[in-house]
C-alpha cells in the first residue's frame, strides 16, 4: 500500500492512523494551546487551530470584551441588536444598566428605627412609657399588633398617633390601612393603602395589602394587578431582604385569583 504522509510529525500534531507503512497527520502548528496561537486580541489566529476560517466553534474565547455603555451609549434599537447577535452579552450589559442591588434590611429599618435591642410588646411598651411620642415605637407596636390580629382597636390608636406625628410616612399609612383592614373597615383601609402606595409605591407589602383589600371587596381583576406588582417589586430585591414565606403567600393568592378569573370568563355566555 502507498504511504501517505504529510508534514513531518511534531509535538503539536496529531497522528490519526499510527500503523506500519500508512501514516497520516494533520499539522496543527502553530499550537493552538500556546499564546502565540492567539493574536493580540485574544483571537485565534487563521488556521492556528486547524481551522481555515479561525477559532473553532465551541471554544469560548476567554478575553471577548464587553462594550463599555458608559462610554459608548447604544439607542435602544442597537442594544436590540447587539443582544440579539451576542446573547451572552446580555448579563453583563445588565450589569452596567441596572442599579446595584440593595443591602439586606431589617424590618425594622424599614420603620426608620434602630430596634436591635427591642423585640417584644413589652419593650416596645417600655419605650412609649418614657417616650410616648415616638412616632416610629408607636406605628411599630401597633403593626405588629394588627398583623397578629390581637388589640386590634389599640393598635389603630397607636398606628393614628404615629400617622398624627408624621402625616406623609408612607410606611405609617400602610400600618393604618393594615390596621382597618383587620378591623374589616375595607374603605378606610383603601384610602390609607392607596396614599400609602403613593408615597412608596416600591414596596411590595403595600400592593400586597391593597391586593387582599380589593379580593374583599370583589374587585379581583384589581388585587391580581396589586399581587402581580408586589411580586415584581420583591424579584426586584436581594434574597436576604425576601419574606420569603410572605412571598410565597402571595405568589399562592395570586395563582388562586386568576384561575378564579379565567373560570368566571369561560362561564360568561
Amino acid at each position: 500500500m502507498t504511504e501517505i504522509a504529510a508534514d513531518p510529525p511534531a509535538s503539536s500534531c496529531n497522528r490519526l492512523y499510527p500503523r506500519p507503512r500508512f501514516q497520516e497527520f494533520q499539522s496543527l502548528e502553530p499550537d493552538p494551546f500556546l499564546r502565540r496561537a492567539r493574536d493580540a486580541c485574544g483571537r485565534f489566529a487563521k488556521g492556528s487551530s486547524g481551522n481555515p476560517r479561525g477559532r473553532p466553534r465551541g471554544i469560548h474565547n476567554p478575553r471577548r470584551r464587553v462594550p463599555d455603555l458608559a462610554a459608548r451609549q447604544l439607542g435602544a434599537p442597537a442594544l436590540s441588536d447587539l443582544l440579539d447577535r451576542k446573547p451572552h452579552l446580555l448579563r453583563p450589559l445588565a450589569a452596567q444598566l441596572l442599579p446595584p442591588p440593595l443591602a439586606a434590611i431589617d424590618p425594622a429599618e424599614r420603620l426608620w428605627i434602630d430596634l436591635s435591642s427591642l423585640r417584644t410588646v413589652e419593650d416596645l411598651r417600655k419605650v412609649l412609657a418614657t417616650d410616648p411620642q415616638n412616632a416610629a415605637v408607636l406605628n411599630y407596636l401597633g403593626y405588629m399588633l394588627a398583623d397578629r390580629g390581637v388589640k386590634l382597636e389599640e393598635a389603630l390608636g397607636l398606628i393614628k398617633k404615629a400617622v398624627e406625628l408624621e402625616p406623609s410616612n408612607g410606611a405609617y399609612l400602610d400600618s393604618l390601612g393594615w390596621a382597618y383592614y383587620r378591623l374589616g373597615k375595607y374603605d378606610q383601609a383603601e384610602e390609607q393603602l392607596v396614599k400609602a402606595s403613593q408615597r412608596i409605591g416600591t414596596d411590595p407589602t403595600v400592593h400586597d395589602h391593597l391586593g387582599d383589600v380589593y379580593q374583599k371587596t370583589g374587585r379581583l381583576k384589581l388585587a391580581v394587578a396589586h399581587w402581580e406588582r408586589a411580586v415584581a417589586e420583591w424579584n426586584k430585591t436581594v434574597g436576604p431582604e425576601v419574606d420569603t414565606d410572605l412571598f410565597a403567600s402571595v405568589q399562592k393568592k395570586l395563582e388562586s385569583a386568576k384561575v378564579r378569573l379565567a373560570r368566571e370568563q369561560s362561564e360568561k355566555p
